[in-house]
């Protein structure tokens, strides 16, 4: 446990020992930042036997948002070994302890919980079932992605979360489905972001295709999107590329003019700034000036 100046040391450190569970819990809520971790450090030096009953009851404690958080924050820290006593809340009665559990999860990151947070995917609540969603995102483990798909029958918001979950985890078989909601108003910016990061090829012809369109909105999202998605597949599949660029224009040697037309537009409209400088990286590369892109992908 790290030390503490000794200013604070004499009026804080000695109380600590004997104080219960729940004053610990309190005291890591509203403590400085530079005293949580001894006090996390205090609880977990308890065990996690000892402590659970009451780390679950506060959980439960609807009354005081601070103690629950708290306990929430420290079985994260326990991390692994937490994990089964989350695992067990998943089926609890109460469906606020069943979703703050998908979160506990997500934050652990823990590959055991992946085959029941898939599970909590159907749970009857939609709110748990938007959080496991997102823990498994979070864990990134490719064993969700079918069921994942199967939540796009669902409504807006989960489906949104799917997405981004998907683009996490990063595996191909997601790519023909998000190309299907590349054109959803409320889907687009996370499937460009989710298909950037998936890095598949397989997503550039239709890209390509919506850049010929006359839909100003589509042609400035696939233009994002190519450029997402050129970085994001440059170095799992270059082709013997030895840039971006280059690796653009082995997809590219059918452009028309009505493609750089509209490129032209968007360059010199007042479009927002990530889609002029789509614009401008796309027409570089097609001009064979391979600069690094200004629209790589965020990590």
């Amino acid at each position: 446990m790290p030390e503490m100046s000794i200013g604070k040391k004499s009026h804080i450190a000695g109380p600590w020992p004997a104080r219960g569970i729940e004053s610990l819990l309190l005291f890591i809520s509203n403590a400085d930042p530079l005293f949580r971790p001894n006090a996390v450090a205090l609880v977990l030096h308890r065990g996690i036997e000892r402590v659970a009953p009451v780390l679950e009851r506060a959980v439960r404690n609807d009354a005081d948002a601070d103690l629950r958080n708290a306990a929430m924050e420290v079985l994260v820290a326990f991390g692994e070994a937490a994990v089964p006593r989350l695992v067990a809340l998943l089926g609890d009665a109460n469906e606020e302890v069943r979703n703050f559990c998908t979160v506990m999860l997500g934050d652990i990151g823990s590959r055991t919980a992946v085959d029941p947070l898939i599970s909590a995917l159907r749970d009857p609540d939609v709110n748990v079932r938007h959080g496991a969603a997102e823990a498994l995102g979070r864990i990134g483990d490719a064993r969700a992605v079918e069921p994942l798909l199967e939540l796009f029958v669902d409504h807006f918001w989960l489906q949104h979360a799917v997405v981004v979950a998907l683009g996490k985890i990063g595996d191909r078989r997601a790519t023909c489905s998000l190309l299907l909601r590349r054109h959803d108003s409320l889907l687009a910016e996370p499937v460009i972001e989710a298909l950037g990061r998936i890095g598949d090829p397989d997503a550039l012809a239709p890209l390509m295709d919506d850049l010929d369109g006359s839909c100003a909105e589509r042609v400035a999202m696939a233009a994002r999107g190519i450029v997402l998605l050129v970085n994001g597949c440059f170095g799992k599949d270059r082709r013997g590329a030895g840039s971006p660029g280059e690796y653009f224009r082995s997809f590219a040697d059918d452009i028309g003019s009505h493609v750089i037309m509209n490129l032209g537009g968007m360059k010199s409209s007042s479009a927002d700034g990530g889609t002029a400088a789509a614009a401008v990286t796309l027409l570089q590369w097609l001009a064979g000036i391979d600069r690094t892109s200004s629209c790589r992908r965020s990590g």
